[in-house]
This record gives C-alpha cells, sequence and structure tokens, in this order.
C-alpha cells in the first residue's frame, strides 16, 4: 500500500469535515476538484455548494428570545429522560412547577429527534411571546 492509498481517506474526512463545518455556520463551501473549502478556489473554478434547506432553517432560526432559549435548554433534561423511557405521567409527578409540568405535556405532543423537539418548544414559545405582544400593545413579555 502506498502513501497516496493510505492518505485518500484522511483527505477525504478532511474535506467532509469542513463541508460539514461550513454548512452549520449556514454558509455555502465550494468544491474544488475533490476538496471543500470556504473560499473560491485557486487555479481553476469551483462549483458551490448550497446549505440544505434544513441548515437554512436552522440559520433562520438562530435569532430566538433568550427566554425561549432558555426554555428549549430546559426542555432537552425532559426529553433526555422521555428518551431513556420515563413517561409523562412519572415526569409530571417529579416537579412541582406548573410551567415545568407545561413543558413536559408540550414535548410529549413531539415526536422525532431531540434537537426538534427542543426546536418545537423553542419554536412554540416564540410563538406565545409574539402573541402575547401582540396582545399587550408590543410588551412582549409574558
Amino acid at each position: 500500500m502506498d502513501l497516496t492509498s493510505r492518505l485518500r481517506p484522511a483527505a477525504a474526512l478532511a474535506a467532509g469535515l469542513l463541508l460539514a463545518s461550513a454548512a452549520l455556520a449556514g454558509q455555502t463551501a465550494v468544491r474544488c476538484g475533490r476538496t471543500y473549502q470556504d473560499r473560491p478556489c485557486t487555479g481553476f473554478d469551483g462549483k458551490l455548494v448550497a446549505p440544505t434547506q434544513a441548515q437554512k432553517k436552522v440559520s433562520a432560526n438562530q435569532i430566538i428570545d433568550p427566554a425561549c432559549k432558555k426554555r428549549g435548554a430546559t426542555a432537552l433534561r425532559f426529553i433526555a429522560a422521555r428518551a431513556e423511557g420515563a413517561s409523562e405521567f412519572d415526569q409530571v409527578a417529579n416537579t412541582t412547577s406548573p410551567t415545568e409540568k407545561r413543558l413536559i405535556a408540550e414535548i410529549y405532543k413531539v415526536q422525532g429527534p431531540a434537537a426538534e423537539q427542543r426546536q418545537a418548544v423553542e419554536t412554540a414559545c416564540m410563538a406565545e411571546r409574539q402573541r402575547l405582544a401582540r396582545g399587550a400593545g408590543g410588551s412582549g413579555k409574558p
């Protein structure tokens, strides 16, 4: 096995990581031959690789109210317990906070990976804050 064939998997991994990091940042990556980078190719034309719709959605949703971000972070604790097999009834029984009880009920209405569940919680929180802001003359505080 020569050096080139041994380095090929490492080069592919590096290109994949570069593309993933650019995609996670919501940026467009440039494909230059067999490699990806965040700037134009030198010496020849590259192909722009646009982020996927899901990556664009995540980028668009990065402007989240701090209170809603906190609610999403709190939700992760209950989402993890759910993934480990805890029932909604058990989680509600283990808390005395009405806010957490509502959050638990909200979590159990959403199916999917933890990231999607957290995003659903944050989105619902933002919608509620906007609804309250419209009803209260723009204060935005629930």
